[in-house]
């Protein structure tokens, strides 16, 4: 039985990550059992999550878990993938994980109507790895500290918000123009690549802030109808 370790959810969402709701939702779609645990950063392997345990084998980074699920479990997914889609599916994977990723840390962590709603959970998240109640809005702020030098060191941190924003909904675009009426994002089966756009497309749309992103999100019905899918399908209430 494979571990997965995450932060915890919130929101509505699986997880406060997406990556670690990539890689939850990859283990529902390819049927792979598991459970999972809330865990503590401070003991993850990197000081990051997601991270798994199976059997004693631990695996961190959410596309090396995917790739070590597929050479123990097999590839149900992937299976017959074309050229063509590993090639689109790979660069709306980057698009996602390596711009939106930034894009939405800094509406989440710099952009005040997002820290307003985040803090809470921060604070929470403190709370059940044991900080004591007293320092928990020390940790969180902490915590955001560190979140919001990534995002400056990478550079999504050094843009005001209307850039920011102008940036996500060009990419929120993209992906439901690639979409289009299709089941799944490259075609009718799914593939590994729907881990990761579900996971964004959900966190953009679940995010209870109202921001230019999530409001382009909302709009485009497909992504909407997208998201509800799997979620219906794969992520039972309670389950």
């Amino acid at each position: 039985m494979i571990t997965l370790y995450g932060f915890r959810a919130a929101f509505g969402l699986p997880d406060l990550s997406p990556f670690v709701t990539k890689v939850e939702t990859y283990l529902r779609l390819a049927k792979i059992p598991f459970e999972k645990k809330p865990g503590d950063r401070r003991k993850a392997p990197r000081g990051k999550f997601p991270y798994i345990d199976d059997g004693g084998t631990i695996v961190t980074d959410s596309t090396a878990i995917i790739a070590h699920c597929k050479a123990r479990y097999g590839d149900p997914l992937d299976a017959g993938i074309t050229p063509r889609e590993v090639a689109t599916g790979t660069a709306y994977k980057s698009m996602l994980e390596e711009h939106l990723y930034f894009l939405t840390l800094y509406l989440r962590w710099q952009d005040p109507r997002g820290w307003a709603v985040m803090e809470p959970e921060v604070r929470a998240l403190a709370a059940t790895i044991g900080v004591p109640g007293f320092l928990c809005g020390a940790v969180a702020g902490l915590i955001r500290k560190d979140v919001l030098k990534k995002a400056h060191t990478q550079g999504a941190g050094r843009y005001d918000v209307g850039f920011v924003e102008e940036s996500g909904v060009r990419i929120i675009d993209a992906l439901a123009y690639e979409l289009g009426d299709r089941p799944w994002f490259l075609g009718d089966a799914p593939r590994s690549f729907d881990a990761t756009v579900f996971a964004f497309a959900l966190g953009t749309l679940r995010f209870p802030v109202e921001n230019a992103v999530s409001a382009r999100a909302r709009g485009h019905q497909n992504l909407v109808a997208y998201c509800e899918r799997i979620e219906r399908a794969h992520f039972p209430v309670g389950g």
